[in-house]
């Protein structure tokens, strides 16, 4: 079975009507969509909003396709066209119909930062949606994010409660310089580090490498990182990535596997190799 997705309706939408005129849970989307068809400006010229993506599977003993999920755009900015709220649906195919699944709300500042995002599942019994988790960004001047903090909801509390968190770092030129990633401790209520990243930047601002580390009693040790290269000409493409291991025994890196890809005159991929290295052999 081949499972597909398709950027069904492209439409130039009033986003003025949709932002004020949320449809309610139970709306049906399609009669929504259909009576909510316009244009729209910015700064005087038309743009392009998607309202929806299916995705379809292919059954091999039917021979033919199924619809398996759907996402819907309902709300976007007045200003840019981001989206600001979406619903996603699953096809029931015994009962012929669409189920609702998550709801998405974003929220942005001043500067169209996308700073906060809300999912809540469906509940089919309470026909209500749920609060089910929320990612808050913390970007800086650059409207690059120094920090993502995720919360998941507690039913029991009514509230949302830690899980995890990346805190970011850059360079004078905005250029991203580490990741590090933490897991909330309940128990302990603290932050407890799990992994770093440390990147290199070539002087076009690229990635150059990365360098994976584990937090291990409190110190970061080496687990992996990978190097890229770049066209000379094209030098946004990238000609390979070159992943090592770190081997602690004999503190030194050993390679472990490396993706070539091949570029026409165009810069249109040509050809993509995955190949393995062999130690026993280097």
């Amino acid at each position: 079975m081949n499972k597909y997705c398709l950027t069904l309706i492209v439409l130039l939408l009033p986003l003025w009507g949709i932002s004020q005129n949320r449809p309610p849970a139970e709306i049906d989307l399609s009669y929504f969509y259909k009576n909510n068809t316009g244009h729209v400006q910015k700064k005087g010229e038309e743009f392009y909003v998607v309202d929806s993506i299916q995705c379809f599977l292919f059954v091999d003993s039917l021979q033919m396709e199924r619809p398996t999920t759907r996402t819907y755009n309902i709300a976007f900015l007045d200003e840019s066209g981001d989206i600001l709220e979406s619903i996603d649906q699953e096809y029931d195919p015994e009962q012929g119909v669409w189920n609702n699944t998550f709801h998405t709300t974003n929220h942005y500042d001043d500067e169209v930062n996308l700073i906060e995002i809300t999912k809540q599942r469906w509940d089919p019994i309470a026909g209500a949606w749920i609060n089910l988790s929320r990612t808050i960004n913390v970007p800086n001047e650059f409207g690059n994010f120094t920090e993502v903090l995720n919360q998941n909801w507690y039913p029991p509390g009514q509230n949302w409660r830690n899980a995890s968190r990346q805190t970011l770092q850059y360079n004078d030129d905005g250029l991203i310089q580490t990741l590090v990633h933490e897991v909330w401790d309940t128990v302990a209520a603290q932050w407890n580090r799990v992994f770093r990243i440390v990147y290199a930047v070539t002087p076009d601002g690229q990635i150059a490498s990365t360098l994976f580390q584990l937090d291990i009693n409190g110190t970061f040790q080496n687990i992996s990182r990978e190097t890229y290269s770049y066209d000379p000409v094209f030098t946004q493409l990238e000609t390979e990535r070159l992943a090592e291991i770190w081997v602690a025994d004999s503190m030194q890196w050993q390679r472990s596997s490396r993706v070539v890809k091949e570029y026409d005159s165009n810069a249109n991929l040509t050809t993509e190799t995955s190949q393995l290295w062999d130690n026993a052999n280097s």
